[in-house]
C-alpha cells in the first residue's frame, strides 16, 4: 500500500500529486473513496494515517505525532470507519463515484442492537483502538451505513431513533459515564476525567489487550493517544502502562487467559504481555471503591479491602533513594481514619454506619477516599531509558503445591506450600498446562503489599480469583479464622531471574501468618 516517506513527501506536496498518473500513485480504494465522500458531504479535509503521517519520520518526530492522534481524532467532525473487508482495497461501497456498487441486505435491517461494528476486523485492530476512543461521530459502512455520535446512532433502513441516554444514567450536563464498549457513546475519552480514574484506565488496558498487532512492538505507539490524554489525569503520570500514583494496586493486574511475553516491554507491566486478555478491574476491585459503578449501595464506597505499603520503588535512571512519585494514593486513603484531619480542597466527608464516604463538588460520585485533582497532575510520562525498576521488598522462598481452579473464572492456578501446608495460591502468566512447575519445586516471591479484609466471602463473590480455589473454598476457609473473622494477607508476585534481572511469573496472596513465619528478607532487586 502507497505510504508517505520521506523519499516522496516533495511529490505529495504538489497539488493534485495523488491523481497525477506520472507519479504512479495507486491509492487502495478505501482511500480513494474516502477522499470522494468527504468532497461529496462538502468536507475540505481528509485525515488518512498512511498518507497524513511521514511513515519513516525520525524517532522523535514520530512520538509527537503519535501523542497527538488523540487531539487529532477529538478535533475531527467525524471518523469514517470501513467495517467490511479485510483489507484497503474493499472501498467504501455505494458512496458514488468510481466505488463499487453495494446491494444492502435486507437481514441487517431487521435488529436494533448497536451500530458498532463490534465483530469487524476493525474493531480488532491495536491500531484502530483510539478511533472508537476519541471520535466524537463515525460514520459506518458495513453491510448497513450507520451514524453513531455521543447522544443517539441512526441505521440505515430503520426509521427508529436510538438514545444513548436510555442505557445510561446522566445527570444533566454530564457526558455519559459508562458504555457496554468503546463505541458507545462516541467519544468517551474527549472528556478528560476531573478526577483520577483507575476504573477508566483498567477498561482501556483491558479493551486494548484484546486488539490484535501485527507487529507487537507497535503496542506502546498503538497505545499512546489513550496515555497522553489519561497521563494529565494522574499525579506523577504513567510508567509503561502503569499509573505510578496508584502503583501498588495497579501491580495487581492479572491474566484473563495465559499470555506471552512481549519483548522490549517489562514483565511487571500488563503491556509486557501479549497474545491474552488482561483483567484489571476484578483484579483491582478490593482494593479501589466505585471502580465500576454508583448504585448508591454501601458496597460502591466501603472498601473490600485495606492496603499497606511493604515494597519500595525507584525508577533505574534516577538517583538512589526512594522514589516519592509511587503510590501517593496511601497518603490519601489515610483520610478514611483520620476524621480530624483537613481534607483536600472540593472534598467532604458524609457519616454512614456501614462506613464514611467521600464526595466532590466536581463529581456526583461517592469515593472511599478522597483524591488529588486533575490540576494537580503533572503532565510527563515516564519512559526510562531502560524498561526496569529498582525495587527494595521482603523476599522469601515456598514451595509449588498441586493445581487448582477457581470457580468464580475458571483460571487454573497453583496452590503455594510450606512444606506440607497450604498457605497461598498463584496465578501464572504462563500456559499452566504446558508449563506447569513441578511439585515440590521452589518458588520464590517477594511481597508488593499487605492487604487485610473483614470481608473474605465478599471478595470471593466479587469475582477476585486469587482469593479462592473452588467450591470446597479450603483456601479461603483456612484463611479466616482471625479472632475478628478477618483475613491478613500478602500479594506476592513470583519472579524468575533473567541474568540479574528479576522478571514476573505470576501472582498470588499468602496469608500474613504464614508469611511473617518465614522471616523474609528484605532485598532489592531489579525488576524487568
Amino acid at each position: 500500500m502507497f505510504k508517505t516517506k520521506r523519499s516522496n513527501i516533495d511529490i505529495l506536496l504538489q497539488p493534485g500529486a495523488l491523481y497525477n498518473k506520472q507519479n504512479g500513485i495507486v491509492l487502495p480504494d478505501t482511500i480513494r473513496d474516502a477522499i470522494y465522500l468527504a468532497k461529496a458531504l462538502g468536507e475540505r479535509y481528509v485525515w488518512v494515517d498512511c498518507l497524513s503521517i511521514v511513515q519513516d519520520a525520525c524517532s522523535e518526530e514520530m512520538e509527537i505525532t503519535l501523542r497527538a492522534m488523540a487531539r487529532i481524532y477529538a478535533s475531527a467532525d467525524f471518523t469514517i470507519v470501513a467495517s467490511d473487508g479485510n483489507d484497503a482495497d474493499h472501498g467504501l461501497r455505494g458512496v458514488g463515484g468510481p466505488s463499487k456498487n453495494r446491494i444492502p441486505s435486507p437481514q441487517s435491517y431487521s435488529h436494533l442492537w448497536s451500530a458498532y461494528p463490534e465483530d469487524s476486523k476493525w474493531a480488532s485492530r491495536g491500531w484502530t483502538f483510539q478511533e472508537s476512543l476519541f471520535s466524537r461521530r463515525l460514520l459506518i459502512f458495513g453491510s448497513a451505513v450507520s451514524w453513531m455520535c455521543g447522544r443517539c446512532e441512526w441505521r440505515e433502513g430503520i426509521h427508529m431513533l436510538r438514545c444513548t441516554e436510555d442505557i445510561h444514567t446522566t445527570e444533566e450536563n454530564e457526558w455519559p459515564a459508562e458504555r457496554p464498549h468503546l463505541g458507545v457513546p462516541m467519544g468517551m475519552m474527549s472528556l478528560i476525567p476531573t478526577i483520577p480514574s483507575l476504573g477508566r484506565w483498567g477498561m482501556l488496558l483491558e479493551n486494548f489487550s484484546s486488539r490484535h498487532l501485527t507487529y507487537e512492538k507497535d503496542a506502546r505507539a498503538a497505545f499512546a493517544g489513550a496515555t497522553e490524554i489519561m497521563n494529565a489525569t494522574f499525579p506523577e503520570g504513567i510508567l509503561y502502562g502503569m499509573p505510578k500514583f496508584f502503583f501498588d494496586i495497579a501491580l495487581l493486574w492479572l491474566p484473563k487467559d495465559f499470555v506471552l511475553r512481549r519483548e522490549g516491554e517489562p514483565s511487571w507491566s500488563c503491556m509486557g504481555w501479549k497474545d491474552g486478555i488482561i483483567d484489571c478491574l476484578s483484579a483491582w476491585y478490593p482494593f479501589y471503591a466505585n471502580i465500576f459503578r454508583d448504585s448508591n449501595h454501601s458496597s460502591d464506597w466501603v472498601p473490600i479491602a485495606t492496603l499497606r505499603s511493604v515494597a519500595e520503588y525507584r525508577m533505574a535512571d534516577t538517583a538512589d533513594g526512594i522514589d516519592a512519585g509511587f503510590n501517593g494514593f496511601y497518603e490519601y486513603q489515610a483520610f478514611r481514619d483520620s476524621s480530624c484531619r483537613q481534607l483536600p480542597t472540593g472534598w467532604r466527608r458524609h457519616r454512614h454506619p456501614n462506613g464514611d464516604y467521600f464526595t466532590n463538588i466536581l463529581s456526583s460520585r461517592k469515593y472511599s477516599f478522597p483524591l488529588p485533582g486533575v490540576s494537580s497532575a503533572k503532565r510527563q510520562i515516564h519512559t526510562p531509558s531502560a524498561p526496569v525498576l529498582h525495587c527494595f521488598a521482603p523476599c522469601a522462598t515456598l514451595t509449588f503445591g498441586c493445581t487448582v481452579t477457581c470457580d468464580k473464572t475458571h483460571r487454573m492456578m497453583m496452590v503455594l506450600c510450606n512444606g506440607e501446608e497450604m498457605v497461598g495460591n498463584l496465578t501464572l502468566m504462563c500456559n499452566i498446562k504446558e508449563n506447569i512447575p513441578p511439585h515440590g519445586s521452589l518458588c520464590e516471591l517477594i511481597a508488593i503489599l499487605a492487604a487485610e479484609t473483614s470481608l473474605p466471602e465478599r471478595v470471593a463473590q466479587r469475582g477476585w480469583p486469587i482469593m479462592s480455589f473452588g467450591k470446597d473454598r479450603k483456601l479461603l476457609s483456612s484463611t479466616a479464622r482471625s479472632d475478628e473473622g478477618g483475613v491478613s494477607f500478602y500479594n506476592v508476585m513470583w519472579i524468575q531471574w533473567v541474568g540479574n534481572i528479576a522478571e514476573r511469573r505470576g501472582l498470588g496472596i499468602v496469608h500474613k501468618e504464614f508469611w511473617d513465619a518465614l522471616e523474609p528478607e528484605p532485598r532489592e532487586i531489579i525488576l524487568g
